[in-house]
This record gives C-alpha cells, sequence and structure tokens, in this order.
C-alpha cells in the first residue's frame, strides 16, 4: 500500500491483521486469562519458605523408605541409594509441589543439572518401587 494510501486508511478503519477479537476487546480477554494462569501458579507453586518445608518433610520421608539417615541425602553422598533418594525428591517436589528447580538443587546441595536428572530418573524410581505420586504426597 502506498504511503499515501496509508496515511488515508488509518484512523477509519481497522488493519485486517488487527482484526483479532482479542485485541478489539480492549485486551480484557488477554487479561483474564493472565490472571486465571498466575491464579494456578499460585495455587500450585509454594513460596521459599513452604517449599523448604516440604523438601525438609520430603527429605524424612524418603530417608525413613530407604532407612537413610536425613542428614545424609541434604549431603555431597555419591553413594548409589542416596543419589536415587534425591532422584525420588526432586520428581515428587517438582512435579507434585511445583517447587522450583533452583530451590530443590539448593535445598539437596546439587546443581541444577542433577536436579534435571533427578526428576527424569525419579521417575523411574517410583516405578520400580511401586509408589505413586498422588500416595506419596497424600502421606505429607
Amino acid at each position: 500500500m502506498p504511503v499515501g494510501n496509508l496515511l488515508e486508511h488509518v484512523g477509519t478503519e481497522p488493519f485486517p491483521e488487527f482484526d483479532d477479537p482479542l485485541l478489539m476487546a480492549g485486551g480484557t480477554e488477554i487479561e483474564s486469562v493472565l490472571k486465571e494462569i498466575e491464579g494456578r501458579r499460585e495455587k500450585k507453586g509454594l513460596g521459599a519458605k513452604n517449599g523448604s518445608e516440604v523438601l525438609m518433610r520430603l527429605a524424612e520421608e524418603v530417608s525413613s523408605k530407604l532407612e537413610l539417615p536425613p542428614a545424609e541425602l541434604r549431603g555431597g553422598s555419591r553413594r548409589r541409594l542416596v543419589v536415587e533418594g534425591k532422584n525420588l525428591i526432586s520428581y515428587v517436589a517438582i512435579h507434585g509441589y511445583g517447587i522450583t528447580l533452583t530451590h530443590v538443587a539448593r535445598g539437596l546441595n546439587v546443581s541444577i543439572q542433577s536436579i534435571i536428572h533427578g526428576v527424569n530418573n525419579g521417575a523411574e524410581g517410583f516405578r520400580k518401587r511401586g509408589w505413586r505420586l498422588q500416595d506419596f504426597i497424600k502421606q505429607l
């Protein structure tokens, strides 16, 4: 469209590419969707304090099931059973409680990459032991 015609077109009728009902409604629909998403995030996610409490309880629960001292799960041990315990905690904390990767990594004293790896292996650990995520969360 030539510039002269563009100037005549401005203000007379909407451009077809902006003829989106969400945009035409003044953004109210978009705002409501964003508020709904934020509300879900607030319901699922936990604050730093509550996230730490959940991690402590998860460490206690997993350590008792695996017959390990809870302090060993928060330490730097690389024993297979300790690593499996951290994987299980990572899986529950992230998928069950929505705790952030960073928060879980700090709580377990490992890197974020270890948590990502642990979440994948934690799912397998749950299947191997016959545990279900829903049952585990109900116990806490």
